[in-house]
């Protein structure tokens, strides 16, 4: 989930990106690599933040991991640059 917490909470939809274990040779400044065993993966991944999504959490049917502080991080500059708010 990217949406915060207090969204999360409080609002029946939420803020997520896609992840992939396809063509992890190269990752964009829009995308950030996971290794495993980090967020409970069993393939090398990637966060696409260009394929963000709003979703019903009715649909999330449980929790399949968490990465690390230094990986969120790595995603909130991702996101930073597949929305335009700072310069590749």
């Amino acid at each position: 989930m990217l949406s915060p917490d207090v969204i999360n909470e409080r609002c029946p939809v939420i803020l997520i990106a896609s992840l992939t274990s396809k063509k992890t040779d190269r990752v964009y400044p829009f995308e950030v690599l996971i290794e495993p065993p980090e967020g409970g993966l069993r393939q090398r991944s990637k966060v696409l933040l260009m394929h963000l999504r709003a979703v019903d959490q009715q649909r999330l049917v449980g929790n399949y991991g968490q990465v690390s502080e230094d990986t969120m991080r790595k995603v909130e500059e991702a996101l930073k640059v597949a929305t335009g708010l700072t310069p590749t």
